[in-house]
C-alpha cells in the first residue's frame, strides 16, 4: 500500500482529496456590538486557513460599512500569524480604505505584537490594550 498523499484532484470525482468543508477551517467568532463588527480568529492564522481568515475579515468591513461603524479584530486567540496571514490581513485593510472603515486591533499576546512591529502593522492600524478601550475609541470616531 502506497502512504503517497494525493494532492490533485480525483479522477473520478473531481474533487479534492482533502477538501474541507469551509466552515471547520477556522474558528471564528463575529459580534455586533455598538454598531461595530467584532470578529475574533479562534487559532492562529497561517497557509491552512489565511484564504478563510481573509474572506472573513473583508465581508466583516462590508458589514462594518453598512452599519456605519468600525471593525474590531480581536486577536486574543491567535498566538502567531504567519505572511500569509499577514497578506490575508493586508486585503482587509485595502477594502477598509476603500469603504473608510476603521480597524482596530485588541487582545494581542507578545508574539503578535513583535510580528506587527517587525511587519509595519503596528503603523497600518490602531492596537488597544483591551477590546473595551478599542470599543471606546471607535464609538468615539
Amino acid at each position: 500500500m502506497s502512504t503517497k498523499q494525493e494532492t490533485g484532484p480525483n479522477y473520478i470525482t473531481g474533487q479534492q482529496p482533502h477538501a474541507r468543508n469551509s466552515d471547520l477551517i477556522m474558528n471564528w467568532s463575529k459580534e455586533l456590538r455598538q454598531g461595530n463588527v467584532i470578529v475574533s480568529p479562534g487559532e492562529p492564522v497561517d497557509q491552512e486557513n489565511a484564504e478563510y481568515c481573509e474572506s472573513h475579515l473583508v465581508s466583516s468591513v462590508e458589514e462594518a460599512s453598512r452599519s456605519g461603524g468600525s471593525l474590531i479584530i480581536d486577536f486574543c486567540n491567535v498566538d502567531y500569524m504567519s505572511s500569509i496571514g499577514l497578506r490575508s490581513l493586508m486585503m482587509a485593510v485595502k477594502a477598509a480604505e476603500q469603504a473608510s472603515v476603521k480597524i482596530l486591533v485588541t487582545g494581542m499576546n507578545e508574539t503578535m505584537q513583535e510580528i506587527f512591529r517587525i511587519s509595519g502593522f503596528e503603523k497600518l492600524l490602531v492596537v488597544h490594550e483591551s477590546l473595551e478601550s478599542a470599543l471606546a475609541a471607535a464609538s468615539a470616531g
